[in-house]
């Protein structure tokens, strides 16, 4: 009753002579003709006649502030927030009434009953009496936010930061000391002296002065985090992201207008009309209120990346990963727990906890910790992919790549540099300068810039190849495909739907509901979902042919052989030698920098170059040899040579050779390799099923198909003998 009182007979007994009627505030200040006590802080401010009442005793004298603390002796009001700080004598003026005794906050709110200054903002808001003290001028009534800002006419206190920013009135209120003039930012972190509010993250980090203001209250002492959302109580910012996951407490800070209820994303970039942190990026883009929000220093300004990384003298988020490994500045921002010291790589999955970022993509796969973080819509339920591309409807990040060729919505993300406008490939190889990501794998080669990306751990330093299979410890992406067949860990990697389980061969056509890479070629025949992938361009619309050789212009895999020789793009058709076979020796010969001798098909010649080897001591001629380093190359056509013990096809008659059966075609070509190996020669052999696998693959390795004879004529007798060849 007594407090209801006070606050009923309480009035302004001074008030400001500026403020509007419904909105006195207490006078304390002069006007501009010297009256004291006329104008409220604001108002003073604006006409000039503002002044420090108390000055803080160590500030200096051109820049006073109010002090409102004791000093080192007790006495009262002698230091600002700040130096009060330094000479440890800081306390909590107004303590919060349930804030715990060993940290106060401050007690700006009223409590349950209305008595003013009992409780911190957190504590206001659980017991429900949390209010808008300042409430901004332009924000909607359900929405007020505090007004910090200026309006226009440079009335203090009267705009929130986002409607100061559209009024053109926003500036930074406590500028950091050592940005660009022309560029500021708030200064939350001491200087070097230990001055609090002199410097912004980046300066701070640079100057060994930063400190992280509140940290989580379940990190470890030695790497605390910044602590944003609530615990498992409601308590406001006590835990960081990760903990916050892990107490079931997370929860979006500021939600996406557009977003789904139900899989709100964080708001960070303007809607249509300028309001800021209202869309998430996706549908930033679906508005075209997209920006970058902190542009690399060295891109292009018509395509600027976002810039998360030093630059070469250690200054942070001045380039995109591209310039800064250009530039040698690059380093993995949050290294995965279990890679290697010497390469480590970004986590972005959980452990084997439920720890959030902590292994990179391969290890959580090894600790049965991952999992697809933007699962495509459309994928199975127990097979899903991520999604990066649109669905039909433009909506971002909505399709795996399969399903959004599906839908017709797929697009090249990062389009190589020299490809056709019409059709261009992904870019994953740097240019002529070392930019990354500017070539396809064909232009990369054309310019001298290509390198395996991936290399192989078992392959010679001076021979690598791609390596796209596990180890024999299940490490991913460790061997190529002969290496991991040596060691037993070779797998198909988009194995065909309906191939038996024990026999599985690569999917590269679609199935019967359109569905990209589910069948091989022959279970979409028998489908009828079959269609030829690269059809050549002269062909009529209703009998397309692979297209596998280059036209007038030089482009690759544009014509059939036909009118490919029509054209005078190739030279005529040779009895005994073929085509692709020799295309896959030039594709061998340009990765592994060597030269075979072969039969050599030259455009606009009518009969081709070069001839095949003859095995010394034999009748045999193969289709491709190395003499420095003695090693053939046999392509093995499968109407001729039949088909391995691993292919669907293995048990069934040969359709080339009545009466014959493709198991014993088999088992007589790899007698005569496993004769020519033992002559002293490394044999190396190529399926054609094989290579029309990856024929049109840019970043496929011949090699990764290619298989070594291993053996002598007495294994492959033994082996007739227990009946594995037969």
């Amino acid at each position: 009753m007594e407090h209801a009182k006070a606050i009923e007979s309480h009035q302004v007994r001074k008030s400001c002579r500026d403020c509007p009627p419904t909105l006195k505030k207490g006078s304390k200040y002069p006007d501009e003709e010297g009256n004291k006590k006329r104008l409220c802080a604001k108002h003073a401010r604006i006409i000039g006649t503002y002044q420090v009442r108390n000055p803080c005793r160590d500030c200096p004298s051109e820049a006073k502030k109010q002090s409102a603390y004791p000093d080192e002796e007790g006495n009262r009001a002698r230091l600002c927030a700040e130096h009060a700080h330094r000479a440890g004598s800081h306390q909590v003026l107004f303590p919060c009434r349930d804030c715990p005794v060993a940290s106060p906050k401050q007690s700006n709110y009223p409590d349950e009953e209305g008595n003013h200054n009992r409780l911190c903002a957190e504590h206001a808001r659980a017991m429900g009496s949390h209010q808008v003290q300042n409430p901004c001028r332009d924000c909607p009534t359900d929405a007020k936010k505090h007004s910090k800002y200026p309006d226009e006419e440079g009335i203090s206190r009267r705009l929130c930061a986002e409607h100061a920013h559209r009024a053109g009135s926003h500036q930074v209120r406590n500028p950091c000391r050592d940005c660009p003039p022309t560029s500021k930012k708030q200064s939350h972190y001491p200087d070097d002296d230990g001055n609090f509010n002199r410097l912004c993250a980046e300066h701070a980090r640079n100057a060994g002065s930063h400190q992280v203001l509140n940290p989580c209250r379940d990190c470890p002492p030695t790497s605390k985090k910044d602590s944003a959302y609530p615990d498992e109580e409601g308590n406001h910012n006590r835990l960081c992201a990760e903990h916050a996951h892990r107490a079931g407490s997370h929860q979006v800070l500021h939600p996406c207008r557009d977003c789904l209820p139900t899989s709100k994303k964080h708001s960070s970039y303007p809607d249509e009309e300028g309001y800021r942190n209202r869309l998430c990026a996706e549908h930033a883009r679906a508005v075209g209120s997209h920006q970058v929000r902190n542009p690399c220093r060295d891109c292009p300004p018509t395509t600027k990346k976002e810039s998360n990384y030093p630059d070469e003298e250690g200054n942070p988020d001045r380039l995109c990963a591209e310039h800064a490994r250009a530039m040698g500045s690059h380093q993995v921002q949050n290294p995965c727990r279990d890679c290697p010291t010497e390469a480590k790589k970004d986590s972005a999955y959980s452990d084997e906890e439920g720890n959030h970022n902590r292994l990179c993509a391969e290890h959580a796969h090894r600790a049965g910790s991952h999992q697809v973080r933007n699962p495509c819509r459309d994928c199975p339920p127990t097979s899903k992919k991520d999604s990066a591309y649109s669905d039909e409807e433009g909506n971002h990040n909505r399709l795996c790549s399969d399903h959004a060729r599906a839908v017709g919505s797929h697009q090249v993300r990062n389009p190589c540099r020299d490809c056709p406008s019409e059709a261009k490939k992904a870019s994953a190889y740097p240019d002529e300068e070392g930019n990354h990501k500017r070539l396809c794998s064909d232009h990369a080669r054309a310019v001298g810039s290509h390198q395996v990306l991936t290399p192989c751990r078992d392959c010679p330093s001076e021979a690598k190849k791609q390596s796209n299979y596990p180890d024999e410890e299940g490490n991913n992406n460790k061997l190529c495909a002969e290496h991991a067949r040596n060691v037993g860990s070779y797998q198909v990697q988009k194995p065909c739907r309906d191939c038996p389980t024990e026999a599985k061969t690569h999917a590269c056509y679609p199935d019967e509901e359109g569905i990209p890479r589910r069948l091989c070629a022959n279970h979409a025949r028998a489908a009828g979902s079959y269609q030829v992938r690269n059809p050549c361009r002269d062909c009529p619309a209703d009998a397309k042919k692979d297209s596998s050789c280059p036209d007038e212009e030089g482009n690759n895999n544009k014509l059939c052989a036909p009118h490919a020789y029509a054209a005078g793009t190739v030279s005529k058709p040779c009895a005994g030698a073929s085509r692709i076979a020799c295309t896959a020796w030039h594709r061998l010969e340009k990765a592994q920098g060597i030269h075979l001798q072969h039969v050599h098909f030259v455009p606009g010649q009518d009969l081709p170059d070069g001839t095949e080897f003859r095995v010394p001591g034999t009748r045999y001629h193969v289709d491709a040899y190395d003499p420095k380093t003695r090693t053939i190359y046999e392509y093995l056509g499968n109407h001729v040579h039949g088909y391995p013990p691993t292919h669907p096809k293995f048990t069934e008659d040969s359709t080339f050779l009545p009466g014959r059966s493709n198991r014993e075609l088999y088992a007589q070509t790899m007698e005569r390799l496993v004769l020519i190996a033992t002559l002293g020669f490394r044999v190396y052999y190529l399926w054609d099923h094989d290579y029309v696998s990856i024929q049109h693959k840019p970043f496929s390795n011949v090699m990764d198909v290619v298989q070594l004879v291993v053996g002598t004529i007495r294994d492959l007798e033994c082996s007739r003998t227990r009946g594995r060849v037969q």
